[in-house]
């Protein structure tokens, strides 16, 4: 499965709700063989920053 976030849809996700708060969260979410991938850029307090997440299901 592979969902993109964008500036339009950005908080109808759990990563966008969390920079939802701060700012916006655009990315890529990846699942594939048990492992999820978060890529994108999220912006706190006016400065975007590089997003990274890896983790095992």
């Amino acid at each position: 499965m592979q969902s993109l976030i964008t500036e339009n849809n950005h908080l109808d996700s759990e990563i966008g709700l969390y920079f939802g708060e701060h700012g916006m969260f655009v990315g890529e979410v990846y699942v594939k063989n048990n492992c999820v991938s978060i890529i994108g850029f999220g912006e706190v307090y006016g400065e975007k920053y590089p997003v990274k997440i890896n983790y095992t299901l």
